[in-house]
C-alpha cells in the first residue's frame, strides 16, 4: 500500500496506469480488512493520490471505496481521517459521485470532524464539503445533517486555508432559496459583511458573494446575527 501511495504520488501517468492495472481491488482489501492502522493509513493515502486524478473519481467510487473511508472518517485515529477526507475531497470533485456519497453518509463525519483539534483535518472535512455544497441535491441535506454551526465556526478561524474553505460551502449553500433565510439568521448577515472588508481577496470574493445571494431574503438587515 505504501509503495502504490508513493508510486501515486503527484505523478499523473502511474495514477491512471495502477487503476488500470487493478490497483484499486487490493487496497480495497486492505483498506476494508486490515486489523492494522497503518496499513488503512497506508492504503486511504494510496487512493487519495489516485483520487487526484479525474478519471479515477468515478472508478473509486464504483469500487466500494465508500462504505471503508465511511468507516475511517469514525475512527480516533486523526492520521486516519485525515487521509480518508483527503479521498473524500478528492472525489467529491466528480458531480457523478454525489449519489452514492448522499446515500453513504459520508456528510455526517465530514461535518463531525470540522471540530477536529487537528487544523489539517478540519481543512479536508471543509473541502470535501465545499466540494459537495456546490451540487443542489445535497445542499439541503448538509443543513439537515448540521453543517451550520461548525462551518460558522470555521469562518472564525485564524487558518486561511480553513477560513475559505467554509466560505466557499456557505457561498454555494447561500444560493439555494430554501436556505437563505436559515443561513441568514445562523451565521448573521454582519459576519460576511466583516469578511468583506477584512480578509484577503479570495475570502472577501466570497463573502460578497454570500451577501448578494442573501440579499433577496425579506427583512435581512446588518442589525441581524
Amino acid at each position: 500500500a505504501r509503495a502504490l501511495a508513493n508510486l501515486a504520488f503527484c505523478h499523473e501517468q502511474n495514477e491512471q496506469d495502477i487503476v488500470k492495472l487493478a490497483g484499486l481491488d487490493p487496497l480495497l482489501q486492505l483498506i476494508s480488512l486490515s486489523p492494522e492502522i497503518e496499513t488503512q493509513m497506508e492504503s486511504a493515502a494510496a487512493i487519495a493520490n489516485l483520487a487526484r486524478n479525474s478519471e479515477n473519481q468515478r472508478k473509486i467510487v464504483e469500487t466500494g471505496f465508500l462504505v471503508p473511508l465511511n468507516s475511517c472518517m469514525r475512527s480516533n485515529n486523526a492520521e486516519l481521517m485525515r487521509q480518508a477526507a483527503r479521498c473524500l475531497a478528492n472525489v467529491s470533485l466528480n458531480a457523478d459521485n454525489q449519489k452514492e456519497m448522499k446515500e453513504h453518509g459520508v456528510a455526517a463525519p465530514l461535518i463531525a470532524a470540522l471540530n477536529s483539534d487537528s487544523h489539517d483535518l478540519q481543512r479536508l472535512s471543509a473541502m470535501a464539503l465545499a466540494n459537495l455544497s456546490m451540487y443542489e441535491e445535497m445542499q439541503v441535506h448538509l443543513v439537515n445533517d448540521g453543517i451550520l454551526k461548525p462551518i460558522n465556526e470555521l469562518l472564525k478561524s485564524e487558518n486561511e486555508d480553513i477560513e475559505l474553505q467554509a466560505a466557499r460551502c456557505l457561498a454555494s449553500l447561500s444560493q439555494n432559496e430554501n436556505l437563505k433565510v436559515q443561513i441568514a439568521r445562523d451565521v448573521g448577515i454582519p459576519h460576511f459583511i466583516k469578511m468583506a472588508r477584512n480578509r484577503p481577496k479570495e475570502i472577501q470574493m466570497l463573502a460578497a458573494a454570500c451577501l448578494a445571494n442573501l440579499s433577496s431574503v425579506k427583512g435581512a438587515a446588518a442589525s441581524w446575527s
